[in-house]
């Protein structure tokens, strides 16, 4: 699994969105639906469209949580929680062998460049949270993800823009795979910039496009292609064939650059932060 996305949503904030999914549900079924028990029990189709709307309908810069995660031939097709709380709780299917990655500074794709300022960046988290009060915006760009933890001169705003936007979408969904899958192993790929889509490409897209004459770039991507590759044809003893360390064991995941596999380092998507984001002390209900 690589760089698993989804935004959390707060109560308060799902509630302002409630009635746009039961007009939304009642227009694609052609069934009068005042209630979310309804949609529980609506078709995967009519849900799956329902989300396909309400995605097509976001706020730029934001991932849309909607009533679909996953199909299910049942009417457990509805979901009715953020997947970060769900996974930080344990609610899935944990007897799976999992393979989870992500690319180091990866939150730098969902940073805009009006993010490198105080302002910017809590402007940008109200319109991830727009139920969420201006006291807490502030908490998260102040004392969360103060820039002063973030030394580097005129990237310091962006900086630390980038790695609160990557916790939140993705890092955190990373860690709590990890941490709660009864067998997962983890990964992340540390490549310059330059290289970042033709080193992904090649490795996860047959035939991937990698120019004439980059050796180095196929070597490397052979290499984790056949990682992924056992891994996904023999589970358990294709890692153990990969030579891929069970993260319980040490809480480390597997290392790829530009030059190859360079051992196992500490997982940096174990973020303190995590636990503020799944346990959302923002949150406002009513």
């Amino acid at each position: 699994m690589q760089s698993p996305t989804f935004q959390p949503r707060v109560t308060s904030q799902s509630k302002l969105r409630v009635t746009k999914i039961l007009d939304k549900a009642s227009e694609l079924s052609g069934i009068r639906i005042t209630r979310l028990a309804q949609i529980r029990k609506l078709p995967f189709k009519i849900l799956c469209d329902v989300n396909t709307a309400l995605v097509q309908e976001s706020a730029y810069g934001t991932f849309t949580f909607g009533p679909v995660v996953d199909y299910r031939k049942s009417d457990k097709s509805y979901v009715p929680d953020s997947p970060l709380r769900r996974l930080k709780s344990g609610k899935m299917e944990k007897n799976l062998n999992i393979l989870v990655g992500y690319r180091k500074k990866e939150g730098r794709f969902f940073t805009p460049s009006s993010a490198g300022t105080d302002q910017g960046f809590q402007a940008h988290l109200a319109n991830i949270f727009p139920s969420v009060s201006r006291r807490d915006i502030r908490f998260m760009s102040d004392l969360l993800y103060p820039i002063s933890d973030y030394s580097d001169g005129d990237q310091s705003g962006m900086n630390r823009s980038a790695n609160a936007l990557q916790d939140l979408f993705m890092g955190c969904n990373v860690h709590y795979l990890l941490v709660f899958m009864e067998r997962s192993y983890g990964y992340v790929l540390d490549t310059a910039w330059s290289n970042r889509e033709k080193y992904l490409e090649k490795i996860l897209v047959r035939g991937g496009a990698v120019p004439w004459g980059d050796s180095t770039t196929k070597r490397v991507a052979t290499w984790l292609q056949a990682v992924f590759l056992q891994f996904g044809m023999f589970a358990t003893e294709g890692a153990n064939e990969a030579k891929l360390l069970p993260y319980h064991e040490n809480r480390t995941v597997m290392l790829g650059t530009d030059d190859g596999f360079m051992g196992f380092v500490p997982n940096s998507a174990a973020s303190r932060q995590c636990r503020y984001w799944t346990y959302a002390p923002y949150e406002v209900i009513t």
